[in-house]
């Protein structure tokens, strides 16, 4: 980007609150996008009248936007004296230098002081070993495809294979029932999935198989020279009718594969970023995966079966008093519950190996690593931005042409294609970091590790650094290669959220600690009442105290979606109130009809929207939903990430309709209910 004001290059700071800003390296006037403003704020109050009616006495100037080439305004922040100005489109500020600091000097505000410069130069300083050197050095190396599956199903069947050998031995089961037990579980699980899968996608959801004549030319060319190539039959395609960016594949071998796309990959990504994403699809389904992850997910399936029967079987001997065979059944349902925990774990490190396999076999296919990851980049994080205001003559244009070739496959009629009036995606501009301010979390906070340890899904940021080492070795300049140097370790803030996500229970046994000290100094009888009593009262404590930290309050001030993505310290707990404008352009589980969850799209990006509403949900979904389906809306709401990021909505408006979820309330009576619901008991018990 180029300062408004001399036309010199900005350079990123990240500054001592992990904001990242944008300097000029000429004038030092400072470049803030949308939102960003209110990550420095120390009484979210004072930018509430900014936030609602934004500059006062603005006028345009000459100068023009960094992002958007339009003229800018100039005026005052409610509250302050000094001159700023702002986009009309984009909403970014600008300070000079002397309104930085006079704005920084004020007392109102956190230090913009800068912890250090960030590089997102992308072109290469030291020669293209070095670069390529660097990425590798940023992306876990590949396992081999064949020989981890091979490995891992083998080691898994060999433990539930001994531990049938086992309980055979022991008596608990027959030969006879424990191998019909794992081959019913394989065939059913093989036979009827993909029934059943197409059953539920048919019924609940918005899917409509079609022809290859009836798919996007290139998009059909792509499939059938693809297929012909790997030697696979064709798959059978699925439309999802919904404008949210989805992928999937399913089925028994590849000769019943199943393809499934939703209306937002034809409609939000490029025609090379679609081929791309399906190249990925068809990599499933020539590396057999789905077959392959059936087998695997059977193991623990089989495990936990063979918990839960010990479990019963122990207990049930447990009251035959056969101490002998009760002891068998009880180290077995140890054994089969620990081996079903690790067997788990196994099975999702097996499916992200696949994905990044799936990964290469797009890459290798379309010759075109970029593609993907500006895919990847949209699907994932979202960044699919309304066009510039200069390129929007351009864009229409395009758009019409993507909604023409929706249209021709019958599942989406021309009023609702003007109704929904999507954009052309913007995606990542080339030399921008954008991207790699967001990439950030996932490869710095403890809590991005956390995820991907229980995801079948490697984090985006990995797969997008795996990719650049890709396009390297191919002599094929990356899009991005994540560079950053981390400023922190961010396992301080890890530690802080996990202590409040325990607090229900270190309130419980804090308590019951307590109450049993207490009676043991005073030598007194401990009944069932005494125990449960200061039990649920420090649940309940710990639990309120956990829902007031996790839901901020105060004013909900407006960001963009991108300085939302942007920031590093959010978390399941660590939540932010914030205010987001934009067009609701899908469901949060795409074509399921009810699914309560939306997708809202603004001029940065796309953000999912977590809509809660207890038992309410279905009816939301399937009275409510269209309301606020395709319209312009305002979602207040706690911005999170879990590894997603996404808004908990609170409020949500359109300019004739509204619907208000009330989860943050309910867990607040859940946790006052709970105490007055314990003493009525001990009050009914003893009279």
């Amino acid at each position: 980007m180029k300062c408004p004001k001399c036309r010199s290059p900005l350079e990123s700071i990240l500054t001592r609150n992990s904001v990242v800003i944008d300097v000029c390296t000429g004038c030092k006037g400072t470049w803030l996008d949308q939102g960003e403003i209110n990550f420095f704020v120390k009484d979210r109050k004072i930018l509430e009248p900014y936030s609602l009616q934004g500059l006062a006495d603005a006028k345009e100037v000459l100068q023009s936007c960094p992002k958007c080439n339009v003229n800018m305004k100039a005026g005052k922040i409610p509250g302050f004296r000094h001159e700023v100005e702002e986009c009309p489109s984009c909403h970014g500020l600008w300070l000079d230098e002397h309104e930085f600091k006079k704005i920084g000097d004020s007392g109102q505000f956190k230090s913009f002081a800068p912890d250090r410069k960030i590089s997102f130069d992308r072109k290469p300083s030291t020669g293209h070993a070095d670069r390529t050197s660097s990425a590798r050095g940023q992306v876990i190396p590949m396992p081999s495809l064949g020989l981890t599956s091979a490995v891992v199903l083998g080691s898994m069947y060999t433990a539930l294979f001994g531990l049938m050998v086992f309980l055979v031995e022991s008596g608990a089961i027959s030969y006879i029932i424990g191998m019909l037990v794992m081959v019913g579980f394989v065939l059913l699980q093989f036979l009827l999935g993909p029934i059943l899968m197409d059953w539920s996608l048919g019924l609940w959801g918005s899917l409509t198989w079609v022809e290859y004549g009836q798919l996007p030319a290139h998009l059909r060319n792509f499939i059938t020279e693809t297929c012909a190539k790997n030697n696979i039959p064709l798959p059978k395609v699925g439309i999802i009718d919904d404008g949210a960016p989805q992928a999937y594949t399913y089925g028994r071998t590849p000769k019943s594969a199943r393809l499934v796309l939703s209306r937002g990959i034809l409609e939000i990504l490029e025609q090379e970023e679609s081929e791309a994403v399906v190249a990925h699809e068809i990599g499933h389904i020539t590396h057999w995966d789905f077959v392959i992850m059936t087998l695997a997910q059977l193991v623990p399936l089989v495990l936990y079966h063979i918990y839960r029967t010990c479990y019963d079987l122990s207990r049930k001997k447990s009251g035959d008093n056969d101490s002998k065979s009760n002891h068998y059944f009880i180290v077995a349902a140890v054994i089969a519950y620990f081996a079903y925990i690790i067997a788990d774990y196994l099975v999702m490190f097996v499916s992200r190996v696949r994905e990044y396999w799936a990964d290469k076999f797009s890459v290798e296919t379309t010759k075109n690593p970029n593609a993907l990851v500006r895919a990847l980049t949209k699907i994932a994080y979202g960044l699919a931005a309304t066009p510039k205001v200069k390129e929007e003559a351009e864009a229409k244009g395009s758009i019409e042409r993507k909604r023409m070739a929706v249209q021709a496959l019958g599942i989406m009629s021309v009023s609702n294609s003007k109704e929904m009036a999507l954009y052309a995606s913007q995606g990542i501009e080339e030399g921008s970091g954008d991207l790699k301010e967001i990439m950030r979390w996932d490869l710095w906070s403890p809590w991005a590790s956390y995820y991907e340890l229980h995801s079948t899904h490697p984090l985006t940021a990995k797969r997008i650094n795996a990719i650049a080492a890709h396009a390297l070795n191919m002599g094929i300049e990356p899009a991005v290669i994540f560079d950053l140097e981390k400023p922190e370790s961010y396992w301080d803030d890890f530690f802080k959220d996990l202590l409040i996500m325990l607090l229900p229970a270190i309130g419980a046994i804090v308590s019951v600690a307590a109450k049993l000290i207490y009676f043991s100094a005073n030598m007194n009888t401990i009944s069932s009442w005494d125990v449960a009593i200061p039990f649920v009262l420090g649940l309940s404590a710990g639990g309120l105290l956990k829902t007031l930290l996790s839901y901020p309050g105060g004013v909900f001030l407006e960001y963009s979606v991108m300085s939302l993505l942007k920031k590093v310290k959010v978390s399941p707990v660590t939540s932010y109130p914030v205010k987001v404008k934009g067009r609701i352009i899908g469901r949060g589980d795409p074509g399921r009809i009810l699914s309560e969850d939306m997708v809202i799209r603004d001029k940065t990006g796309m953000i999912f929207l977590d809509y809660q509403h207890g038992i309410s949900n279905w009816f939301f979904a399937l009275f409510k939903m269209d309301k606020f389906m395709g319209h312009d809306v305002e979602v207040e709401g706690w911005y999170r990430r879990a590894p997603i990021p996404f808004l908990e909505v609170k409020n949500i408006r359109t300019s004739s309709d509204s619907a208000r979820s009330y989860s943050y309330f309910y867990k607040l009576l859940f946790w006052i209910a709970l105490p007055a619901i314990i003493i009525a008991e001990v009050y009914l018990d003893g009279k």
